[in-house]
């Protein structure tokens, strides 16, 4: 069995570099204060673009948080980070209607509709299955 830790809300006061130091994570999420002002808050976008690109290094997967416009979304996608979850895709859902939604796979946009949600080679799913989905 495979358990995968991620570090949530990086960027903030409780999440920092001695944690990705000294866990073993495979996820950071970026914190959804940086993705407000995407992409016209200079230093959001100068934090955002750092986030991803040690993201990238560290070979973790990056996810944004708060994702509310497609301008975001396309600020993100851009850049490199391949998992957003926010409004744009979902509200917050009780259980059993997320079991229903994530049941309904339905793309994020129209141009990803009908790819099998693993094909690409990091695995991440290509489709919408919750609150998070693919951006690119």
């Amino acid at each position: 069995m495979a358990i995968a830790v991620g570090t949530d809300d990086f960027g903030t006061g409780y999440a920092s570099l001695a944690t990705l130091n000294g866990l073993a994570v495979s996820e950071i999420k970026i914190d959804r204060t940086c993705v407000a002002g995407l992409p016209a808050d200079i230093k959001a976008c100068a934090l955002t673009r750092a986030v991803i690109a040690l993201g990238r290094t560290l070979g973790l997967r990056v996810v944004a948080e708060g994702v509310e416009t497609e301008i975001q979304a396309d600020f993100l996608t851009a850049e490199g980070c391949g998992i957003g979850q926010g409004y744009l895709f979902s509200r917050p859902l009780p259980a059993a209607a997320f079991e229903d939604y994530a049941r309904g796979v339905t793309p994020m946009r129209p141009e990803l509709d009908g790819l099998d949600p693993c094909a690409d080679a990091t695995g991440l799913a290509k489709q919408k299955v919750g609150p998070a989905a693919r951006l690119m």
